[in-house]
């Protein structure tokens, strides 16, 4: 799965996706399902953080971490953007494997009812959102 960072988003539009995926249990237990999943053993996300601003197209981007601080980068949108996040995921993906420049490991994609998802290995770049 992949993320990319792209625009900003206002203070308060973080705040409330912050807030809604904090308290969104079933988002956080299918992202760690499915990095559980593909990394075969157990991960077990408990809280969403913003910090990167928006992503394109309207999708909202962060980190997952768990109890033990391991974060992956996330990149969330509507459930009519998972095209949208898989062609990013494949993209990122084809990159990844060529092993030429350094991106995010691609982890997951996902959705539930209402979002989509993508998770990525969280690169420390340095910067805003170190």
């Amino acid at each position: 799965t992949l993320v990319l960072r792209f625009g900003h988003l206002s203070t308060l539009n973080n705040h409330r996706r912050s807030f809604f995926l904090r308290s969104n249990r079933s988002l956080l237990e299918g992202i760690s399902k499915d990095i559980s999943a593909v990394l075969q053993e157990t991960y077990d996300a408990i809280a969403f953080r913003d910090g990167y601003g928006g992503g394109g197209g309207g999708a909202q981007v962060g980190t997952v971490i768990d109890r033990k601080g391991v974060e992956y980068f996330v990149k969330t949108g509507s459930f009519g953007q998972f095209s949208m996040l898989n062609a990013e995921f494949c993209g990122i993906s084809e990159i990844y494997k060529t092993n030429t420049i350094k991106v995010p490991k691609p982890i997951a994609i996902g959705s539930n009812d209402d979002t989509s998802y993508v998770v990525f290995e969280k690169l420390s770049l340095g910067g805003y959102g170190k």
